[in-house]
């Protein structure tokens, strides 16, 4: 009986073979992005008059942008004050193309016509790649550090926002305790202060009644009497203590 030997097994990379012949050309291309543009020009997918190409197109733009309808940027993606470059063209054009009149081939006219150039401007010799690395560098260098700063900056403030309303909440709940412990010696509710405290002052006639009743009753006499001896005493009119006096004059009633 005749067997088969088993086939070598062979190690293969991933990506290798038959399968993704052009495995090499998807490897990714390390190239420094401040000299993005420059390796463009060099690999000739940029013309190398680019920057004077995308000045006049920008040139057009500012000439464009004052026929412009009043709130269409305010309606677009991202905010109206940003600034105006080949993506936010298109999108000047898509809509200005939704309600613009086209020529018997198809093409745009009026507002939309002139935006359509603009776009066609920056697609001619791929300026638009250009311009998209020149911003690249600037959000690298300036536009992300600000944010990123500003970032910084703002959870900084959230953080503090934060420690202060800790203590604002307890600084409200101290006061309303205070306010609590304040109401209960007035004996209000502290719902209504101003009402209650009208309230309160109503009862005042009959409290001062209550306190000419008792000082008119008997039991404030040797109060009175201890009161008149010791202003006796304290000024030499008599000899005696006003103690000594008071009761000698109890012991007179008495008999």
């Amino acid at each position: 009986m005749s067997t088969t030997a088993p086939e070598p097994k062979i190690v293969k990379k991933a990506g290798e073979g038959y399968d993704r012949p052009n495995a090499d050309a998807e490897l990714p291309i390390d190239i420094n992005y401040q000299k993005l543009s420059e390796w463009l020009v060099q690999r000739q997918k940029l013309p190398a008059d680019w920057h004077k190409r995308l000045q006049a197109i920008q040139a057009k733009i500012a000439e464009a942008v004052k026929d412009l309808p009043a709130g269409l940027l305010a309606g677009l993606p991202g905010s109206a004050e940003a600034a105006i470059d080949y993506f936010r063209a298109i999108q000047i054009r898509d809509k200005l193309a939704e309600t613009g009149e086209r020529t018997l081939f198809g093409g745009l006219t009026g507002q939309a016509g002139v935006w359509d150039k603009i776009v066609k401007a920056y697609d001619n010799g791929g300026v638009f790649i250009g311009e998209a690395a020149q911003t690249l560098v600037q959000n690298a260098d300036y536009e992300i550090p600000y944010l990123q700063k500003q970032m910084a900056k703002c959870n900084q403030q959230m953080a503090d926002a934060d420690r202060r309303q800790s203590e604002y909440t307890r600084a409200a709940e101290t006061a309303a305790n205070n306010y609590k412990k304040e109401c209960e010696k007035l004996g209000i509710t502290g719902a209504a202060v101003r009402q209650e405290l009208r309230q309160l002052a109503q009862q005042l006639p009959a409290l001062f009644e209550q306190l000419v009743q008792q000082l008119r009753s008997s039991d404030l006499d040797h109060i009175i009497h201890y009161y008149r001896h010791f202003t006796q005493y304290a000024h030499g009119s008599s000899a005696s203590k006003p103690g000594q006096q008071l009761q000698d004059e109890q012991q007179q009633q008495q008999q």
